[in-house]
């Protein structure tokens, strides 16, 4: 009888143990899962962020993208405009191109300045001139979030954010 109550209790403690080693995996996965991606992440947005400000700095010509339709391209056209008079400040504006891409065709401003001529391409010719620069490109969304690239800077924003523009305050 009492072998009969150690071996019970043995194999209680035994399950006891293995929950706890059950509880102790998941609460450490749990914590991992939630916690390492946000660390990842913001180690690479700074990173890629640095990266990408040296680049469009240190690029003799950059450009700016508006990508929406037209009524999207009008809620967003003041914010980049303070954008782009704010950026003109450190940079002359005939290293600056713009364009405007409305899902059917893009018009492009090439080389702001004083003598700036404005040209209606392809998307395809827009798209294509991306590639050559370093960009900001803000397209209007229904949640503002930003992604980084090398040498791109995508702003997603709704009409609030482009109300509030905050990136005009401090351009790349």
């Amino acid at each position: 009888m009492k072998r009969d109550n150690e071996k019970k209790q043995n194999g209680n403690n035994f399950k006891y143990f293995y929950l706890l080693l059950l509880v102790i995996f998941l609460v450490a996965f749990l914590l991992i899962y939630v916690f390492l991606p946000n660390i990842i992440n913001s180690k690479n947005v700074s990173v890629s962020y640095a990266y990408f400000r040296n680049a469009f700095d240190a690029a003799s010509n950059v450009s700016i993208f508006l990508i929406g339709n037209q009524s999207n391209i009008a809620n967003m056209e003041p914010c980049v405009v303070t954008f782009i008079e704010t950026l003109s400040m450190h940079r002359k504006a005939n290293t600056i191109s713009l364009y405007f891409i409305n899902y059917t065709n893009c018009t492009y401003l090439p080389y702001l300045g004083a003598n700036y001529k404005i040209l209606h391409l392809s998307i395809n010719s827009c798209i294509a001139n991306e590639t050559r620069n370093p960009s900001v490109i803000f397209q209007f969304s229904n949640t503002n979030n930003t992604e980084i690239s090398d040498d791109r800077l995508f702003i997603n924003g709704t009409s609030s954010y482009y109300r509030l523009c905050p990136i005009a305050s401090e351009p790349p």
